[in-house]
């Protein structure tokens, strides 16, 4: 009883909620499965249409800015699976409209919907509020560990996972190549390092007015670059067990080093504090920025002369550490595939998404659009890499990908600590203040 009236408050807190959210995945604003195995299995008929003969119809909410290489994808499994036809519905461009668009249908246990897509921050909220339908079963132990981890576990609950990756995001450093090049710099593995690479090359290069850009308006942007200082000097929000603990010295000093970028090192673009993160591009793009923190899909721009000065000079690194070059993370991005617990064809639907998230599908999405895998090997396959030859890198940036604090009112969270993280880097508070602040109410949205 008190679980069900628990689901039943999660439930209701969403429509206010959805508002705050903001998805970090691959738009330019905001922000699977592995094995052969997975790819056979996800081909096969589903039981009940089979047994039936008869073609089952099931309905998939996606992200249709993505939708030619979608449709392959449907295209491939229809015909491995006649008895099963994809109608595709699109969800609206922006992530807080995708959220409420789906969390509408899902509070009025509509059985229309039978799978969607989510934001990587959403699935505790759906799984909280009883909305979505287990995927565990669908996938063995061996192939839930041929994903990369942090995707897996942002989908999964109790040891349970009820949502599967469909791509991925992460955090990068992109780079003026030819600069550091130039200087005989190697990419920078700490943010000190960073700093002092960033203070020589801009007192020898006219061009070079900044040292490093980001999207650090208080939005969901703040939190993922946030998130990433603190990972990188050994502190965090939430622990593995969901307690908080924010007020850590190895938190303070990753806020502290944030902040000292622009008020010791003096090296940030004028315009960061109000930056999103297409915004940031503008001055890295005209060639007045050395390093900037994005996502991989900034490469295609960079490097395009129709939309860059620098054009074929960029390059993309691992997010700097703190103390050291292997305490580096980047904050997980990208989008998961769940089916509606009010669904009337769950068999039907776990076929779909086991085939979803096959290597076969990672491979489609990530030639024809570059989103990626979440399946390490198919960072290594031949096609892929002469479609994306980027790849080669991510492989091992995606391995360091860290999900952000799991909470089924991470919006509210998240917009706690982007008031807090921006009175830091607006000088108007320390970290320990700013904390200080922040502390009791997350702890008030965290024992709800």
């Amino acid at each position: 009883m008190r679980k069900n009236h628990k689901r039943a408050a999660v439930a209701a807190t969403v429509a206010a909620a959805v508002m705050l959210a903001a998805g970090c995945g691959t738009s330019a604003d905001e922000g699977q499965a592995g094995g052969s195995g997975q790819a056979a299995e996800g081909s096969q008929s589903a039981d009940g249409a089979e047994a039936s003969g008869e073609q089952v119809t099931i309905t998939y909410y996606y992200d249709a800015s993505y939708a030619d290489s979608t449709k392959k994808v449907v295209e491939d499994f229809e015909k491995a699976n006649p008895n099963i036809k994809i109608q595709l519905v699109d969800l609206p461009a922006e992530s807080n409209k995708k959220l409420q668009t789906v969390s509408t249908i899902m509070q009025a246990q509509d059985p229309s919907l039978d799978v969607f897509e989510m934001d990587c921050t959403w699935p505790l909220t759906f799984i909280s509020a009883g909305w979505v339908e287990p995927v565990d079963d669908i996938y063995t132990d061996e192939e839930k560990a041929a994903f990369f981890q942090g995707p897996i576990e942002a989908n999964t609950y109790d040891g349970t996972l009820y949502s599967a990756p469909l791509y991925m995001d992460a955090g990068v450093l992109l780079y003026r190549k030819d600069m550091l090049d130039k200087y005989g710099y190697e990419p920078p593995k700490t943010w000190d390092e960073l700093a002092e690479i960033s203070k020589d090359i801009m007192s020898k290069e006219e061009t070079i007015t900044s040292g490093y850009s980001s999207g650090w308006k208080q939005y969901e942007a703040l939190t993922c670059s946030a998130l990433e200082f603190i990972w990188g000097y050994g502190g965090d929000v939430i622990d593995e067990e969901g307690n908080l603990v924010i007020n850590s010295p190895e938190t303070i000093q990753g806020l502290q080093r944030m902040h000292d970028l622009t008020y010791v090192d003096k090296i940030t673009d004028p315009g960061i504090n109000g930056y999103k993160w297409s915004e940031s591009r503008a001055p890295f793009y005209s060639g007045n920025v050395l390093f900037i923190r994005d996502w991989p899909t900034a490469m295609a721009g960079a490097n395009d002369p129709e939309t860059s000065s620098i054009a074929g000079n960029v390059a993309l690194a691992p997010i700097p550490g703190g103390t050291d070059g292997d305490n580096n993370y980047n904050t997980l991005g990208g989008w998961s595939v769940g089916i509606s617990a009010f669904s009337e064809h769950k068999e039907e639907a776990k076929t779909f998404v086991k085939y979803l998230t096959s290597v076969e599908a990672q491979k489609t999405r990530a030639i024809y659009k570059g989103l990626m895998p979440v399946s390490p090997e198919v960072y290594d396959d031949a096609d892929v890499l002469e479609a994306q030859p980027q790849f080669a890198q991510l492989k091992e940036i995606g391995e360091k990908s860290k999900s952000r604090p799991k909470t089924p009112y991470y919006s509210e969270l998240s917009s706690v600590l982007q008031q807090g993280f921006a009175s830091i880097l607006a000088d108007s508070q320390t970290p320990e203040e700013a904390i200080a602040e922040m502390e009791p109410q997350l702890e008030e949205i965290l024992s709800r």
